[in-house]
């Protein structure tokens, strides 16, 4: 910002560094102990210190995903040429190898049985 014309001065800039570490997780404890050390902030210590965590989680957790994706991938499934994987009556006839229901009731042997609500197949 001096480059613009606006000097910030050093109880700025720790003011800042101070608003951005108090929102930090809990679980940057580490990150958070190495900002307690190097006081008084600046804001350039803490965006340092939070690139250098960045990277570290990021390799970190990089293998982890790699693992993970190691373990829980497998070869999709293997889909037949049909579409249903159960045997349908068509050409307008009931195919008997069909169980659920009875010749009497196909929709494809007597079409005037089925509902006018669903649509066509």
């Amino acid at each position: 910002m001096h480059a613009v014309g606006i000097n910030f001065t050093d109880e700025i800039h720790e003011c800042i560094s101070e608003t951005i570490v108090a929102k930090l997780p809990n679980s940057m404890e580490t990150t958070l102990a190495i900002l307690e050390t190097k006081r008084p902030l600046k804001t350039k210590v803490v965006l340092d210190t939070l690139e250098a965590h960045l990277v570290e989680y990021n390799e970190r957790h990089r293998n982890d995903n790699d693992s993970v994706a190691l373990a829980t991938s497998r070869p999709p499934p293997r889909q037949s040429g049909r579409r249903y994987p159960y045997p349908t009556c068509s050409n307008g006839r009931h195919n008997p190898a069909v169980t659920g229901y009875v010749h009497d009731k196909c929709w494809i042997a007597f079409p005037h049985l089925r509902p006018a609500n669903l649509p066509r197949i």
